[in-house]
């Protein structure tokens, strides 16, 4: 069966075409034996990226001191693309989406896009 909608995801498991995705997957099937069951497992690889370069510039794991340093990040490369932080947002609001499609039980990417900027005003909820 073909599923009915596309599957929106931060990377894929189905053949994602980004050279620093597919060398994650290579390296997580080579240590594990298997493919990641899913997509989440890469978002938290792209944020420990961050995360240990901060820790790395700052000398500290020290919270204040680390997230400081990630609040100067704008376009901060990583395995999935680039993320950024600031003071006011610690989420992404736009970032590199892959199109996957299920058919037969077998997946396989079928386009990319990046996310437009989320308006703070439906992101926070302010016009209620």
């Amino acid at each position: 069966q073909t599923c009915a909608l596309p599957i929106f995801v931060q990377a894929s498991i189905f053949g994602d075409p980004r050279p620093t995705v597919q060398a994650l997957t290579n390296a997580f099937k080579a240590k594990y034996g298997a493919l990641p069951i899913n997509q989440h497992a890469y978002p938290i690889y792209a944020w420990l990226q961050l995360w240990s370069k901060a820790v790395t510039k700052v000398g500290s794991t020290d919270a204040k001191a680390v997230v400081a340093e990630m609040e100067t990040y704008k376009n901060e490369q990583t395995a999935l693309g680039p993320r950024s932080f600031s003071k006011e947002l610690h989420i992404q609001v736009s970032f590199p989406l892959v199109i996957n499609q299920i058919t037969d039980g077998t997946g396989k990417v079928v386009g990319d896009v990046v996310t437009p900027d989320m308006p703070r005003n439906i992101l926070y909820r302010l016009n209620k």
